[in-house]
């Protein structure tokens, strides 16, 4: 949280910035800004901290409805990365190394573009979308097939982990 009073163009002005990061999900921080012309709005110290308040309570309630929302795509897919590595170790997956190294490859190339998603905002409607991309892409059917699949397995093990946000396998009912 922070309160800078600075001149910009010769009209006083004052920034206030708050900085909120979840203490369940590091990679949730929020940190909103707001700028108020001194003079125009009457900007007093007593004001402004009453805003700093405002805004830390703002970005507060942001990172409450970003944690509701689960994991980042990202981090399901590193968590189901480090299970299975697991699970290889102990033989109790069925893809060997090399197939499942080339299956997380598909995985973070193919969905470069939900790195910003959450795994709950992920619905029915984005895998589609992303399956008819591929296509466009003229990827192979094949690919296609193998690629649901691999997507399936990483939902399928973040409801069995019981992952936050994620309560529904977005892959049901979607068909190449």
């Amino acid at each position: 949280m922070a309160i800078k009073w600075y001149e910009e163009n010769g009209v006083k002005m004052c920034q206030i910035t708050a900085h909120v990061r979840s203490k369940i999900d590091p990679t949730i921080r929020k940190q909103p800004k707001r700028r108020f012309d001194v003079i125009a709005d009457k900007m007093t110290e007593e004001k402004a901290l009453r805003e700093e308040k405002l805004l830390e309570r703002e970005a507060e309630r942001q990172v409450f409805e970003a944690e509701t929302l689960g994991f980042s795509w990202m981090r399901l897919l590193d968590f189901y990365e480090k299970e299975v590595d697991k699970r290889i170790k102990q033989g109790s997956w069925s893809q060997r190394p090399p197939c499942f190294q080339d299956s997380m490859s598909s995985l973070r190339r193919f969905t470069e573009g939900w790195t910003e998603l959450r795994a709950g905002e992920i619905a029915p409607a984005e895998v589609t979308r992303l399956l008819h991309k591929l296509e466009s892409e003229e990827k192979a059917g094949s690919t296609l097939v193998r690629f649901l699949g691999d997507l399936k397995k990483v939902f399928d093990l973040a409801i069995m982990h019981e992952i936050k946000g994620v309560s529904r396998n977005p892959t049901i009912g979607v068909s190449i």
